[in-house]
């Protein structure tokens, strides 16, 4: 995982070795829901997503990878 941060919006790379079902962003202070996504439309391995807002450090991030495997947690910093 990468995280690039612009200032007044930011990036998440992810890459996965199982494929990705989908993905939530949320605020761990909150536990508020603040964008959500499906499977990745060019290769199901690998998710861009895309923030408009300035980066906290109160992110966290949940990947969905195939069904017999848990949900991975990142806490992004």
């Amino acid at each position: 995982m990468a995280l690039t941060d612009f200032g007044g919006s930011f990036l998440i790379d992810v890459t996965s070795d199982q494929i990705i079902q989908g993905w939530l962003l949320k605020r761990q202070s909150s536990r508020e829901a603040f964008l959500k996504g499906g499977v990745p439309q060019d290769n199901p391995y690998q998710c861009r997503i895309r923030v408009d807002r300035p980066y906290i450090k109160d992110f966290g991030l949940t990947i969905y990878v195939t069904q017999d495997s848990d949900p991975a947690f990142i806490q992004l910093f």
